[in-house]
């Protein structure tokens, strides 16, 4: 049965970058998607490193991915190698694209019924192990840092026990990121994040032992031409639940 997402738990008041990043989002989707395939990225290299570890069909895995945008390229590839993936993200625009583009990659021998969810990804809630992997491409680093902390609790208590999470997050810190107007269209954007060391201690504290956690710098060439460095996290979950702090493997 495919993990169904249940209500949010109530906050006060939504943090101010959920509409900026939901509504920037909407305007600026195909743009996005053009601009991230013009420039070399590592996430089908750690894509492929997640693949290999994942239950093999018929069997097959259960997959939520946390801000799947237009499903261009990783929501396709899971698509294949999934028997359920719930493709989640903030942005209605972005989800209809990703509808178009991974329509062809679900249903057949093989491959996963996909569910589209609309939702900020901080608002999600599913049952205790319901899933092989969850993944977050990009995505993660949209949220406010101290929703991150409190996320990747909530990605341990989803995973099934000895099922992965694979993501990267920003490898410098900085509490509040805004920008007036990105990628053109007069669109806004936020990010936040720790920095790598609080990163990887953020991981470790949710009960994920790390498999691998490295730097990697892209060449954001559209925006100012700027070095842009991710911390990439490949993670697991104990096989009894996850592993304790002090067995938090050490990189």
């Amino acid at each position: 049965m495919t993990a169904q997402p249940a209500s949010a738990e109530p906050t006060p008041s939504p943090h101010p970058s959920k509409k900026i990043v939901e509504q920037s989002y909407d305007k600026i989707a195909p743009a996005y998607l053009e601009w991230t395939s013009s420039f070399p990225s590592p996430r089908l290299t750690y894509l492929h490193k997640l693949l290999p570890l994942l239950p093999p069909p018929p069997s097959s895995a259960s997959i939520l991915e946390l801000g799947c945008g237009a499903g261009v390229p990783c929501t396709q590839i899971l698509a294949r190698h999934a028997s359920s993936l719930i493709a989640v993200d903030i942005s209605a625009t972005q989800l209809e694209l990703a509808r178009e583009n991974v329509k062809g990659e679900e249903g057949g021998e093989g491959r996963a019924t996909v569910e589209f969810v609309k939702s900020d990804m901080h608002a999600l809630a599913f049952p205790d192990a319901a899933f092989d992997a969850v993944v977050g491409f990009y995505s993660i680093i949209h949220l406010p840092r101290e929703e991150q902390v409190a996320l990747m609790k909530r990605v341990e208590s989803w995973l099934k026990p000895g099922g992965y999470f694979l993501a990267n997050f920003s490898a410098s810190a900085c509490e509040e990121a805004w920008q007036e107007s990105w990628l053109g269209e007069g669109s806004g954007m936020f990010w936040s994040s720790w920095d790598e060391g609080k990163t990887m201690e953020m991981v470790k504290e949710a009960g994920l032992e790390v498999l691998e956690g490295s730097v990697e710098w892209e060449d954001e060439g559209l925006v100012g031409g700027r070095n842009v460095g991710f911390l990439w996290v490949l993670g697991r979950k104990g096989s009894e639940g996850g592993v304790t702090k002090g067995e938090a493997k050490q990189e």
